[in-house]
């Protein structure tokens, strides 16, 4: 995938933003593993990285848990309620989780071929 995926549009403290989730798979992963240990966090780096606003004051450094602090401080500081943060961060989570790549398509991606044969 070498593209990032459009989602829905959203409204979160009066603005209304259509979420892109990156192209880059290990991002992806990065937020969605860090749901287990605190989901809210992980909605909020969700939310970061979906939304190109945001990414114009924070950049994401790949530390899910921080960078979803900084989101999350950042929205609060301008208004935005808490709850409005969850509601949002978690279609931007769909979004991520949407556009994984599975096993062939990585395999087609990088295309793999088998090792040669050694003659012998």
């Amino acid at each position: 995938m070498d593209t990032d995926t459009e989602a829905e549009a959203i409204t979160i403290n009066g603005w209304t933003v259509t979420l892109a989730a990156p192209a880059d798979q290990v991002i992806r992963h990065e937020i969605l593993h860090l749901y287990s240990d605190n989901p809210h966090r992980a909605f909020a780096a969700a939310l970061g990285v979906c939304w190109r606003k945001i990414q114009l004051n924070l950049k994401y450094n790949h530390q899910p848990m921080k960078y979803g602090h900084a989101v999350t401080s950042l929205l609060l500081e301008q208004g935005a309620r808490y709850h409005e943060i969850v509601v949002a961060g978690s279609h931007a989570f769909n979004a991520l989780a949407d556009g994984l790549i599975g096993g062939a398509e990585v395999s087609e991606a990088v295309d793999f071929s088998e090792a040669p044969k050694e003659d012998g």
